[in-house]
C-alpha cells in the first residue's frame, strides 16, 4: 500500500481516484504508522509541489502554497440532518497547508480538518467489526 502511494497516486488516475475514494470514505489519510507522512517524497508531492519558476525543484515546506496531503485527507463538513458529509470542506487550506502541526509535523496542535485515522487501521477495525458481526 505504501508503494502504491508513493509511486502511483498522482500519476496514474484509475489509482488516484480509487486511493481518493476509500481516504473520503473510510475518513482517513495514509497508511501504516506513516499516516499523512506517506506523500512527502511521493510522485504526487514532486508534482504538486514543483516550483514553476525554478526547473527540477520543488517549493519550500516553508511555502504557503506547499501541500503536504491531497483534498481526500481533509474533513469535511457534516450534513446537520443525515450526518453524511456534504461538498463542502470544514477547512481545506489548514488541513493542506497548515504549518504549525499535522500533516506538516507528527505532533503539535491538534488540527481538526485532517483525518488522523489511517487505512491500514481503519480497513482492520472493519474486518474485525464485521467478523464480530457474523457470531
Amino acid at each position: 500500500m505504501v508503494d502504491s502511494l508513493r509511486n502511483h497516486y498522482g500519476r496514474y488516475g484509475i489509482i488516484t481516484d480509487a486511493w481518493d475514494l476509500v481516504q473520503r470514505h473510510l475518513r482517513c489519510c495514509g497508511v501504516d504508522n506513516i499516516g499523512w507522512g506517506v506523500y512527502n517524497g511521493s510522485w504526487w508531492d514532486m508534482i504538486v509541489n514543483s516550483d514553476l519558476y525554478e526547473t527540477n525543484t520543488k517549493l519550500s515546506e516553508s511555502s504557503l502554497f506547499y501541500l503536504f496531503v491531497p483534498e481526500s485527507c481533509c474533513v469535511k463538513k457534516l450534513d446537520g440532518l443525515t450526518g453524511w458529509p456534504t461538498e463542502v470542506y470544514r477547512d481545506r487550506r489548514r488541513c493542506q497547508t497548515w504549518q504549525y502541526g499535522p500533516p506538516n509535523k507528527s505532533s503539535g496542535p491538534h488540527n481538526d480538518a485532517i483525518y488522523y485515522a489511517v487505512i491500514f487501521f481503519t480497513v482492520s477495525m472493519l474486518i474485525l467489526f464485521r467478523d464480530a458481526l457474523k457470531v
